[in-house]
């Protein structure tokens, strides 16, 4: 009876020590899910700030486009003077 009393708490300590290290991989575990949230948010705001740009350069491509050059000959003299 003895023997069986003594493994048996054997036992429970082996058993007390992977909870501790099931416990400390689970802290790791969430502590690592919590950085990818962190960074898959990071990422949507990147991804939206990229799309608003995206739009907004083809706007501007566009209004670029529209814009013409007009009488480019003709420019009086005291403007070329007043550029020198």
């Amino acid at each position: 009876m003895a023997n069986i009393l003594k493994e048996l708490d054997t036992k429970k300590e082996e058993l007390q020590s992977l909870k501790s290290e099931l416990d400390s991989k689970m802290a790791e575990l969430n502590e690592c899910r919590g950085v990818e949230i962190e960074m898959r948010n990071k990422l949507e705001q990147i991804e939206k700030t990229c799309q608003d740009s995206r739009k907004r350069l083809k706007h501007w491509e566009e209004e670029l486009g529209k814009l013409e050059l007009k009488n480019t000959e003709y420019v009086p003299r005291s403007v070329r003077l007043s550029f020198r």
